[in-house]
């Protein structure tokens, strides 16, 4: 097992207007929740660990969680997500039953070991899920317009207009119209 160098930042989940659509908060939800099991276990943050080693010669990247107020740190943290999406699919199809021991470990309590149990298969579940990744993806999508907005309402030149109506395009088309109407609404 390799040294670790690992940075995790920690801000709360908020994304505005674009919440208002059942699917982005979900899929943030997941997201989040994956993240925070992931770094709350720290043998199952092991194993999944040790498949990124294997899979990236030696290169473990860091789990990120996002900050509630901050666009762009949903951007990476999602971004970072998705580039870890084959690394932890490998782990939960051939590490299940060592992901299950050591979330489970040695619970004398039959309903208690039963009940993690259940609660790692749901988190496995979830990682496996092509609808997850699908959806993190979207969101990705979404939340890259607004995190360049943001960027460039912060330079010496701010061509506020400009964002807005680049963010306003974005949406219009954006083929859920919950999505684009709760924007475009916001904008």
């Amino acid at each position: 097992m390799s040294k670790r160098n690992k940075h995790y930042f920690t801000v709360p989940t908020y994304l505005g207007n674009y919440k208002e659509n059942d699917e982005a908060t979900s899929g943030e939800e997941d997201a989040t929740d994956v993240i925070r099991w992931i770094l709350n276990h720290q043998h199952v943050c092991i194993i999944f660990d040790d498949v990124q080693a294997e899979r990236n010669d030696g290169v473990v990247l860091a789990y990120l969680v996002a900050n509630p107020t901050w666009w762009t740190t949903h951007f990476i943290t999602f971004s970072c997500l998705l580039e870890l999406k084959a690394s932890l699919c490998q782990a939960v199809i051939v590490h299940h039953d060592e992901i299950i021991s050591a979330q489970v470990g040695t619970k004398m309590n039959a309903r208690a070991c039963q009940k993690l149990t259940n609660d790692v298969n749901s988190k496995c579940d979830l990682i496996y899920s092509n609808y997850f990744w699908n959806n993190l993806k979207m969101i990705v999508n979404n939340i890259e317009p607004i995190c360049y907005g943001t960027n460039i309402n912060q330079s010496d030149k701010i061509q506020v207009l400009l964002m807005f109506a680049g963010i306003y395009l974005h949406f219009s088309g954006h083929p859920n119209h919950m999505i684009a109407h709760g924007m475009k609404k916001g904008i």
